[in-house]
């Protein structure tokens, strides 16, 4: 995320008290940046160090140029967290400085583990309907740049998995994941397992992209279960095995470039 040009800074004399630090307006949209002196002070003096700090974020990179065009601001030292830059050099007399930054992007991920989805199959083999009613809202998501939202997840499977079925018999449940509230369209995975026994396989669906910084929650719905696998010289579906299934779905969120 390249920002703008922020306000300059000025140096012209070493009679002035410096200025206090302030927040860069011209980030504000995206990230919350501070430097001291302030951005647009004037008559600093020119011992002063170039304090730049970012909030919630990692700096890239800073670039400060005179107003002829030189570069000062390869002397400057990054933080070890990334979120501080400092130029210690000394400014030249009566000469205006621009600071130019890029901040790298990056998303808040309240949501590391796997979503799990469990169920259970009763001897007459139906699968509960109150499976498509099943939802998670998970709010505290952020990007401060586009984004990039992704649903991965394995089929419904018995747990503990048999080792072997009849013909007629399955252990594997498809399904299909939504999450919205991120995107326009809907992120969505649809798991595709044929093996009746299962494979543990996880299914990856098409991301979507968030053009634009963002924060806020995530909705993930399930539906459309289907089981795996066909009865012996039949295109009708097995019959699943009683007992208690289990499944995970992962949202993975990321920065777009």
């Amino acid at each position: 995320m390249t920002s703008t040009a922020v306000p300059e800074v000025t140096v012209s004399g070493l009679d002035a008290t410096a200025a206090p630090s302030s927040a860069s307006t011209a980030l504000s949209s995206k990230v919350r940046v501070s430097s001291k002196p302030k951005f647009g002070s004037t008559d600093v003096p020119p011992n002063d160090p170039i304090v730049i700090t970012a909030f919630s974020a990692k700096i890239k990179s800073i670039s400060v140029k005179a107003d002829d065009g030189t570069e000062v601001g390869a002397a400057g030292v990054l933080s070890e967290d990334q979120a501080t830059w400092t130029l210690n050099q000394r400014l030249a007399y009566n000469t205006t400085y621009t600071v130019n930054g890029k901040i790298n992007s990056a998303c808040s991920i309240p949501q590391t583990s796997p979503l799990t989805l469990n169920t259970t199959v009763s001897s007459n083999g139906k699968i509960d309907p109150a499976l498509s009613n099943v939802s998670w809202t998970i709010a505290g998501w952020s990007c401060n740049a586009a984004s990039r939202i992704s649903l991965s997840a394995k089929p419904l499977r018995l747990n503990p998995p048999k080792t072997s079925l009849t013909p007629s018999q399955s252990q594997a449940i498809n399904f299909t994941a939504r999450a919205s509230g991120w995107t326009t369209a809907d992120a969505t995975v649809t798991t595709a397992e044929t093996n009746p026994l299962g494979t543990g396989t996880t299914y990856t669906g098409v991301a979507q992209i968030q053009n634009a910084p963002r924060k806020g929650a995530i909705t993930v719905r399930v539906s459309d279960f289907t089981i795996a696998g066909a009865k012996a010289n039949s295109s009708n579906t097995a019959k699943p095995v009683d007992g208690a299934y289990s499944a995970t779905i992962t949202v993975t969120l990321t920065p777009s470039s």
